[in-house]
């Protein structure tokens, strides 16, 4: 009753000021007044007309003074029943303070402890609300947790059925001199029984029942004629030693064939009779390569020579000897390519005209040599070896089996040929100190040349300044 004695006494000040564009209506404000309310929504409605009439017309005119006097009676009514309104809550306040006091006074002649009852029972009331609200935040809170926590849980945690026995020093230093000792020997044995690849050269050349002529070493460039383009470089001089050598075998002045071949394809064999050639040819020897594997097609590109009329257009009696010889730009060295793949390479090999192109060759060369295919692959190498004074047989530093060395020995005691060499292609540096003649001698001369330049190059800077 006081709130709404007091919104009366608001409306009525406002109501004085005969400004009604922006009166919210009393029901809003929980005045439930039905005369008030309707008449005020009356009021509301004048002025919002006025408001229109105002957009075309004036003051002055009469559909705007007709309005302004309706607002004015309207006013005038809103404010007498305000007045009635506002005395009738005024009547009600006091009435009801009348009650409050009455209730006040029968309270205190109340005994003490029908006071003091109702006072725990206040103090009761609000306890048990506060312990239903935290009971209720409890729950909520369980539910939470529940929902970030696995629902998994350890029931009951592992435990050693038994202790384990304590070992004495003793027999710690025992176990550990075993174990220590029997892992290696194992990964040893493991490592031998497993390799199968030729890495000792010293074991491989005491089983070997053919002499080794030469070691040479892993190539730096990616060109194969190494011995044209690097002269100086420790492959070629290993090259220059196994021309040496095989003059001790097969006298200078007399002309020779070799035949070079392999077990299997990838050992370095082709690249083991190129660079031969060239240093036959560099040593004045009138040279001739003839690649005789017609299997595949070599690439001829480091010798400016093309592959089309080749070795087997002479064995098809296709072209005579001169087509199928190249000359290349390097003096004394010519070249005899395979020319097109035949669909029988084996028979054109054995049938009778290669003998007859090598008869024909001792006559115009000093030195033949003869890039036979791998003779582990195929059989018509056996037929070439024939034909040739002495055979290179090339085995590859970690990349051969060691089961070759029995085919190599079983070449010589079983199929009777006696001039068969090895030759080991692609040496890491390490094993080169083990007969390999040649490496580190033009290194060393290569770090002294750089180390001249230098000194050269320090006395310069100095005359300088």
């Amino acid at each position: 009753e006081r709130y709404k004695k007091e919104y009366y006494n608001k409306l009525q000040e406002y109501l004085v000021r005969e400004e009604y564009a922006e009166i919210i209506m009393p029901s809003g404000s929980g005045i439930d007044d039905p005369i008030l309310n309707t008449l005020i929504e009356n009021l509301i409605t004048l002025q919002a007309e006025k408001s229109r009439h105002l957009a075309t017309q004036t003051e002055a005119s009469p559909t705007v003074r007709e309005a302004n006097r309706k607002i004015k009676d309207l006013n005038a009514s809103i404010k007498e029943v305000l007045r009635n309104v506002n005395q009738n809550a005024s009547f009600v306040i006091e009435d009801l303070e009348n009650q409050i006091a009455k209730l006040d006074e029968e309270f205190s002649r109340l005994p003490t402890t029908e006071q003091n009852l109702l006072r725990f029972q206040r103090k009761f009331d609000l306890n048990e609300n506060i312990y239903t609200f935290l009971l209720q935040r409890r729950a909520e809170s369980a539910i939470t947790m529940a929902s970030n926590t696995v629902s998994n849980k350890v029931v009951e945690y592992a435990s050693l059925s038994f202790t384990p026995l304590p070992l004495q020093y003793i027999t710690n230093y025992v176990l550990a001199l075993i174990f220590g000792f029997a892992f290696p020997v194992v990964i040893i044995v493991g490592v031998n029984i497993f390799n199968t690849r030729i890495r000792d050269l010293k074991d491989v050349e005491k089983e070997l029942a053919v002499p080794n002529l030469t070691y040479i070493g892993r190539k730096k460039l990616k060109s194969s004629t190494v011995v044209l383009k690097e002269p100086r470089a420790a492959v070629s001089e290993a090259f220059r030693s196994l021309r040496t050598n095989i003059y001790f075998i097969s006298p200078r002045d007399k002309q020779t064939t070799i035949a070079i071949t392999s077990s299997i394809s990838g050992e370095g064999k082709s690249f083991c009779s190129l660079n031969l050639a060239s240093a036959y040819s560099l040593n004045g020897k009138k040279t001739v390569l003839i690649d005789c594997d017609l299997h595949k097609n070599n690439d001829w590109k480091d010798l400016n020579v093309e592959n089309k009329v080749g070795l087997s257009s002479y064995l098809n009696n296709e072209v005579g000897i001169l087509p199928i010889i190249q000359a290349t730009p390097y003096p004394n060295l010519s070249v005899i390519t395979g020319g097109e793949m035949p669909a029988n390479p084996g028979e054109l090999l054995l049938n009778g005209r290669m003998e007859l192109l090598i008869k024909e060759l001792r006559n115009s060369y000093d030195t033949i040599i003869l890039d036979t295919p791998p003779i582990g692959l195929v059989s018509e190498s056996l037929g070439l070896i024939h034909l040739s004074d002495l055979t290179l047989f090339v085995v590859r530093y970690n990349y051969s089996k060691k089961s070759v060395i029995g085919y190599i020995n079983d070449l010589k005691v079983k199929k009777g040929i006696n001039n068969i060499y090895t030759v080991f292609n692609d040496v890491a540096g390490k094993e080169l100190s083990y007969g390999g003649y040649g490496y580190g001698y033009y290194e060393e001369d290569k770090k002294k040349g750089h180390l001249l330049k230098r000194l050269l190059s320090d006395k310069g800077d100095k005359a300088a300044i």
